[in-house]
């Protein structure tokens, strides 16, 4: 997905959107994401909004200044909620087995609920022409890469990242993805890969080092 990004660094909507937001606010917001699943962004409208959620004309006018504002503040929440969702799932990892199952619950989830999947490419999507967007989608990734990067390299995780963005897609328009036991030794070859490469990248760095302590010992015998 991208660089990690930092809090301060995220798109300020004109009415920022609260974990403590009313209840009418938050669910503006889960009407705005049915509709961008349903119809896509560029259909979303004051009124099919509030038709969804079941509120009176000119809500969202009293919450969000206008419609770009309600549609960017729904996405931010919609990367709130699934940035606690893989931090909740890969922060209570502590082994690489657990982690290959913990990749396989979130990647469940991508492709069990069409909404989740069809959200994070209409995501992608604004990301590509509107930098708030992509920070949104870069924020999401660094945290997400955050739990991975305790067992392998950043590089490792981008890829490993790389994988469950492709079988995700790939449920969604295919509505087909390999079995589990086919995607954990995917996972498993890139982690080993990852792995071989960090050695190979070590041993020049150990051999210098260790011809250092060489050539020390030798000034120091000399010296005697």
């Amino acid at each position: 997905m991208g660089s990690e990004v930092e809090e301060s660094e995220l798109p300020r909507t004109k009415r920022a959107h609260s974990k403590r937001g009313s209840d009418a606010e938050r669910s503006l917001l889960e009407a705005t994401l049915r509709v961008v699943a349903r119809d896509g962004v560029k259909s979303v409208t004051h009124r099919k909004v509030v038709a969804e959620a079941g509120q009176a004309l000119g809500s969202t006018h009293y919450y969000y200044e206008d419609l770009d504002d309600l549609i960017l503040t729904a996405f931010a929440h919609y990367v709130e909620l699934m940035v606690e969702k893989y931090s909740h799932t890969l922060d209570a990892v502590t082994k690489e087995e657990e982690l290959l199952d913990a990749i396989l619950v979130l990647l469940d989830a991508l492709r069990t609920d069409q909404q989740l999947s069809t959200l994070m490419y209409e995501l992608y999507a604004q990301g590509v022409r509107d930098e708030r967007y992509r920070r949104l989608v870069m924020h999401w990734s660094g945290e997400s890469k955050k739990a991975l990067k305790k067992f392998c390299t950043a590089q490792t995780a981008n890829e490993i990242e790389a994988i469950w963005d492709g079988m995700a897609v790939q449920s969604l328009l295919t509505l087909s993805v390999p079995a589990d036991r086919e995607i954990k030794r995917l996972l498993r070859a890139v982690l080993e890969h990852g792995r071989a490469k960090s050695s190979v990248a070590r041993r020049p760095a150990a051999r210098k080092a260790a011809t250092r302590a060489t050539k020390d010992d030798v000034r120091i015998s000399g010296r005697r």
